[in-house]
């Protein structure tokens, strides 16, 4: 009798412990999420990296690739931008370099020219 009260007051402090300890996890996971979401909310327009498919001095091929492209992949951010010489077509907005080299492998196939960029801040 006295070995089962010894084992359960062991064992309900053990599992009391757990769940503290999880109550405590997931608070802290909370917080966590929530400066992720304050940072990403914050960041510059300048802190994404693109992928470059169109880069020359013509602008109607720019809007063509442009179009082509949108046609494609209509869920996608894409648009032209001057860059003293050239025009050129990005798309994306992707905060890592693990997201933008996951949507190159994609990319590639169809604009073997594709690059990644990362603009300078203006």
């Amino acid at each position: 009798m006295r070995i089962a009260l010894v084992l359960l007051f062991v064992f309900s402090g053990y599992f009391l412990s757990r769940a503290q300890y999880a109550e405590v996890t997931e608070h802290k996971a909370d917080i966590l999420l929530d400066k992720k979401a304050e940072c990403l909310k914050n960041r510059k327009k300048d802190a994404f990296y693109y992928i470059q498919i169109y880069n020359g001095s013509d602008i109607n091929t720019a809007k063509r690739i442009l179009n082509d492209f949108i046609k494609k992949y209509p869920n996608s951010k894409a648009f032209v931008t001057w860059e003293n010489p050239e025009y050129k077509v990005w798309t994306g907005e992707y905060y890592t370099k693990f997201e933008v080299e996951r949507a190159m492998q994609l990319i590639r196939d169809e604009f073997p020219d594709a690059l990644i960029v990362y603009p300078k801040k203006r």
